[in-house]
């Protein structure tokens, strides 16, 4: 009985000293925690943003976190009222911060993913009308014009579609010539002789 009684004392000392050392471990890193950073006059990161009001910056925010949310749930369980909940929101950020390429290439994508391809290339066309050089929203648009190419109800206007195609991966092509996936992309047409 006592070699039991002993054992179990043993345990109870190693998890009683264990418990000790975590907890004086945590106490720097939880006080450190709770102390606010120190104020800067110059906050630089502040300047990262086209919205200057700290109160339209947060609700931008949280209204694209919360599109981004509803897309993901879109995704996974094609739910057309998170689509609509998602567009919804990012619209929202969107008319807050107007100038972010972020917001604008979230909500062509959404569109895209909801399967509205003409809204999809009309925020897609702003986006490049604002800034020509993005490469994500190219890429976006040649995903657009690809899917469309795929639609049998489209036929009447697939030569114009893949012609567009083109147009962007030629783009995409001279932004970034190291992109290998344009080559690939664009041999697909290009005719071969079997």
């Amino acid at each position: 009985m006592k070699i039991k009684s002993r054992r179990a004392s043993n345990i109870s000392g190693l998890a009683a000293v264990t418990l000790a050392l975590f907890a004086t471990a945590l106490m720097p890193a939880r006080a450190g925690a709770q102390t606010p950073p120190a104020a800067k006059e110059d906050d630089s990161t502040d300047k990262a943003y086209s919205i200057t009001d700290p109160a339209k910056r947060a609700e931008a925010f949280y209204d694209f976190t919360m599109g981004h949310l509803n897309e993901v749930f879109f995704v996974t369980t094609n739910r057309a009222d998170y689509a609509t909940a998602s567009l919804d929101f990012y619209k929202k950020a969107y008319a807050l911060d107007p100038n972010s390429p972020v917001i604008g290439e979230h909500l062509a994508e959404m569109y895209y993913e909801a399967r509205r391809s003409p809204e999809a290339i009309k925020e897609v066309a702003g986006i490049l009308q604002k800034d020509p050089g993005n490469l994500a929203a190219r890429r976006l648009l040649v995903r657009i014009y690809l899917r469309t190419l795929s639609d049998p109800s489209a036929t009447s206007t697939q030569p114009e579609t893949a012609a567009r195609a083109i147009e962007q991966l030629e783009q995409i092509r001279k932004l970034d010539p190291k992109d290998n996936r344009v080559r690939i992309v664009a041999g697909a047409f290009v005719p071969h002789d079997g």
